[in-house]
């Protein structure tokens, strides 16, 4: 606005002067009755030439006014660092004002995008991270779920190549089944997806037996037994089944996976077994016939008898060989050792040590009646001591002891020397011990181990509370086979074979066994050995 007033005011003044100037002149000229109009051409055109000089020294200064501010403004653009923006400052008048205005608001407006580009900028970086992270745990499961699956591949490799497998769902349709299971029915596969189970059914089995088959898998567990089926062409053929249901997200069964194998040479044999174990049967009703006239036959079951004894023998062994691994096994789950068990399941693994224990110590007495009768059973005297005897009896048998809610007392056992086998006087108290248990009162039954010593001998024994012995029977009691109360061994267990053993044991070791007991009133079994004093001496 202040240059339009410039232009205005000068301009003012230059017509003024040029009027001024004119109407002196011609008045001048009037008054001295002079027109001359040369003169006054003249005149004009030094007056039109002042007006002019002034006009153009007015606008000359008017372009400096502009100009200027102009370079200035320019300056200040040029100087604006573009990583550092910040205002500029223009000195002039209110229109250069306003252009300074309106840049320094361009300016602001710069300034905010690039921080809020800044800021974009920082949240995609950001992004970019979270995306490259995931893209880091994606690949990660990806490489998991590859080698699970592949591992799978494997598992379902090994699996088909060894085993029938079968997938049923919860109507009995097949939904899937490999290539052994087609090979053994003689069925393709087409033809067998979408069928029921039932094509195999050969007629064998009942309709209970199916029927508990699917109430125990229905209900979410596991069914194994030996099925007899049909294959396309009529044949049979038998496999042993497991069955296990698979279950959906709400825990229902979903579906069934059948494995098994093909047991068809085994239930031959074993049905060809039972043949020969009638025929034994019968052969051996015909010798039994035979021996009651012929003392030549007599001879012969003699004979066999013996080749019986060595035949059990030989069984007992092969029994006892697969035992040490049992018990093996079932230490270490109960020492958790293999990791940590409820209570529930040590319970159970007890239970296995326990029942194996008594099976190990059955298939023992077994052995040593065999050996007692044939005058082969050895002994291995060593120097040793009452007490540790006994302490090493208590830790190996605390299995059985600890299944028990009986009391067992042992305290105050003294620390005698002996010269004598320490493992045989254990299985004796060992046997004093069992018997005890079959036979005291489950509720305050109690169990007591003691040592002493009269004369030259050292005398164990275990006394009990339980049910005692009438004297009738004690004179028997330490006879093979002998019961004193069948109807009470076959509530408790036992085989009658423990006594004869701890006797025979006593008598090899120099020593004896006894009993005393009173009906209802528990009993006391002992063992008396000598404590042989001069070789411990000489030891």
């Amino acid at each position: 606005m202040k240059i339009k007033y410039h232009f205005l005011i000068l301009s003012i003044t230059a017509f003024s002067i040029m009027f001024a100037a004119t109407s002196y002149f011609v008045n001048s000229s009037i008054e001295n009755d002079i027109v001359d109009i040369s003169s006054l051409r003249n005149t004009l055109l030094s007056i039109f030439a002042l007006v002019g000089t002034a006009l153009i020294l007015g606008i000359f200064y008017v372009s400096k006014r502009i100009s200027k501010p102009l370079e200035s403004l320019i300056k200040s653009c040029n100087d604006v660092d573009p990583e550092n923006l910040h205002p500029i400052h223009v000195t002039s008048g209110s229109e250069f004002a306003g252009i300074e205005n309106s840049f320094n608001k361009l300016i602001g407006k710069v300034i905010l995008n690039e921080q809020h580009l800044e800021n974009i900028g920082g949240e995609l970086v950001s992004q970019k991270d979270q995306i490259e992270s995931q893209n880091t745990s994606i690949s990660n499961q990806l490489q998991i779920s590859k080698i699970t699956s592949h591992e799978l591949n494997q598992f379902k490799h090994a699996l088909d190549s060894s085993s029938i497998v079968m997938i049923i769902d919860t109507n009995g349709t097949i939904c899937h089944v490999n290539n052994r299971f087609c090979s053994l029915s003689h069925y393709t596969r087409d033809e067998l997806i979408g069928e029921n189970h039932m094509i195999f059914n050969s007629g064998y089995h009942t309709d209970e037996f199916f029927k508990g088959m699917m109430e125990t898998i229905s209900s979410g567990n596991v069914w194994r037994g030996d099925v007899q089926n049909k294959t396309k062409d009529g044949s049979l053929y038998w496999i042993d089944v497991t069955m296990t249901p698979m279950f959906d997200s709400d825990g229902n069964p979903e579906t069934y996976i059948v494995i098994g194998n093909d047991i068809t040479s085994r239930k031959i044999q074993e049905e060809q077994i039972r043949m020969i174990q009638r025929e034994i049967i019968k052969r051996k009703k015909d010798l039994e016939l035979k021996n009651k006239t012929l003392d030549k036959e007599l001879l012969t079951i003699t004979k066999l008898e013996k080749q019986k004894e060595e035949f059990t023998s030989m069984m007992t062994h092969e029994f006892k060989t697969p035992l040490t691994p049992i018990l093996s096994w079932a230490d270490l789950l109960a020492s958790e050792i293999l990791g940590d068990m409820n209570e529930k399941q040590l319970k159970a693994v007890s239970k296995i040590n326990v029942n194996a224990l008594r099976l190990l110590h059955l298939i023992t007495d077994v052995l040593d009646v065999h050996k007692l009768e044939l005058s082969q059973l050895t002994y291995n005297k060593i120097k040793c001591n009452s007490k540790e005897l006994v302490d090493e009896l208590i830790e190996n048998y605390s299995i059985v002891l600890n299944d028990n809610s009986v009391r067992f007392i042992h305290s105050d056992i003294e620390s005698i020397p002996l010269h004598t086998d320490s493992s045989r006087i254990q299985q004796v108290l060992r046997i004093f011990i069992t018997n005890a248990l079959d036979f005291v009162p489950k509720e305050n039954g109690t169990i007591e181990l003691k040592v002493e010593t009269k004369d030259d001998s050292i005398i164990f024994s275990v006394t009990d509370n339980g049910i005692g012995i009438s004297e009738i029977d004690q004179k028997q009691l330490f006879r093979k086979f002998y019961q004193a109360d069948t109807s009470a061994t076959r509530k408790h267990g036992g085989s009658g074979l423990g006594l004869s053993v701890a006797k025979g044991i006593a008598q090899g070791l120099g020593g004896e066994i006894g009993v005393s007991s009173t009906l209802n009133h528990g009993s006391t079994f002992f063992v008396k050995l000598p404590i042989n004093i001069e070789i411990i001496a000489q030891q």
